[in-house]
């Protein structure tokens, strides 16, 4: 499981979306502010040079160990194409440029804010804080349905809340996937989601699945697309 993002590093983590969404407005507003392709002069190169070097440099200084490893590296993987199309770019050519810098620097903070959302805020090896925060996310939810995701009986899941106690892999697991779909679904529909078949799945339903670890990323995969499909 991936390691909890702890306060400070989820605050350095704002910092470097707000960096890139400021990066990306100032980008917008200079070419509002040019209007027409003859006005973009070496200088304005010049500046989309700097603001890309600028960019990595954030990014190699604040993203901490603990972030996503596969976040991390499509991170990387932008900012060293948005550097390298910055030394290489045509100037005969502007526009274009700063339509591919605009899509990677919304790339960039998409990742950046993946990674927040899917952040738990709580101790993932802790059963209490864990139960407690599934049963916040799934208001309404009966905890006989809850504990049936966590794959124990109501009666255990009753005693986790009072008790505390090691979270299993699977408890853990169910709270990362909860934790990215309750934003965007109902309750009731997050549970839906547990209980219909996916293709990634090879057509099994996740809550199917969750106690077999080769499926792991695949459910991670299935419910972002959840997530982006908003009912899918």
């Amino acid at each position: 499981m991936p390691e909890l993002l702890a306060d400070p590093e989820r605050n350095a983590i704002e910092d470097l979306e707000h960096e890139f969404e400021d990066a990306k407005v100032s980008v917008v507003e200079e070419l509002n502010r040019i209007g027409d392709l003859e006005a973009m002069d070496s200088e304005f190169m010049k500046r989309f040079r700097e603001t890309a070097s600028r960019l990595a440099r954030l990014v190699n200084q604040s993203l901490p160990l603990s972030f996503p490893p596969e976040a991390s590296d499509e991170i990387r993987r932008t900012v060293i194409e948005t550097m390298t199309e910055a030394e290489e770019v045509d100037e005969a050519r502007p526009l274009e440029a700063a339509d591919d810098l605009l899509i990677r620097l919304e790339r960039v903070r998409h990742v950046l804010r993946d990674a927040l959302d899917e952040s738990l805020g709580v101790q993932d090896d802790d059963a209490r804080q864990l139960g407690e925060r599934l049963t916040s996310w799934l208001t309404g939810v009966p905890k006989r349905e809850i504990a049936e995701l966590v794959g124990v009986s109501t009666r255990t899941f009753q005693r986790f809340l009072q008790q505390g106690g090691p979270a299993s892999n699977r408890m853990q697991l169910v709270a990362r996937l909860v934790v990215i779909l309750y934003r965007a679904w109902t309750p009731n529909g997050v549970l839906a989601w547990f209980r219909r078949p996916r293709p990634e799945l090879d057509n099994s339903a996740p809550l199917d699945v969750l106690d077999n670890a080769e499926y792991e990323g695949a459910l991670m995969t299935a419910v972002r697309r959840g997530r982006a499909g908003h009912g899918s």
